[in-house]
């Protein structure tokens, strides 16, 4: 029984191949029918649909523009904190979509013009997505 919440708890808390928004055909369908939210130094698109099976109610998609950071090293730092801050924090999401039979596509998109704290970035994704599990429980 241990075992099995130790399992569980896992499976919530990473972020998987699956969870990745990849493909041309999906990422510009999201760009073009998606709709768009700006919270403070991030913008995020999103495209809710119905579920499919074998797809996770989530898949998420993170861009930093080469234009505002020049050195790939700030760019991948950057991803990387939106990355470990959405890890942790996407089971409230995952939750309210899963009694809604709902999915959805997700990019995240900053638009800052420095960089922020783990800490910041943590507390402007909670807000995300406490915005969206709240509109999809509507």
């Amino acid at each position: 029984m241990i075992l099995l919440f130790f399992i569980m708890s896992k499976e919530s808390q990473s972020f998987g191949k699956a969870e990745h928004l990849c493909g041309i055909t999906t990422i510009n369908t999201l760009f073009e029918k998606g709709r768009s939210r700006n919270f403070h130094f991030l913008r995020i698109i999103y495209l809710a649909g119905d579920t499919i099976p074998g797809i996770p109610p989530v898949r998420i998609l993170i861009s930093v523009p080469k234009r505002i950071f020049k050195k790939a090293v700030t760019r991948n730092l950057i991803k990387r904190r939106i990355r470990e801050a959405y890890r942790r924090n996407k089971s409230t999401l995952f939750n309210a979509l899963e009694k809604q039979n709902q999915r959805i596509d997700l990019a995240i998109l900053w638009t800052g013009k420095e960089v922020l704290s783990y800490h910041e970035i943590t507390e402007a994704l909670k807000e995300i997505i406490e915005r969206l599990s709240q509109q999809k429980q509507q």
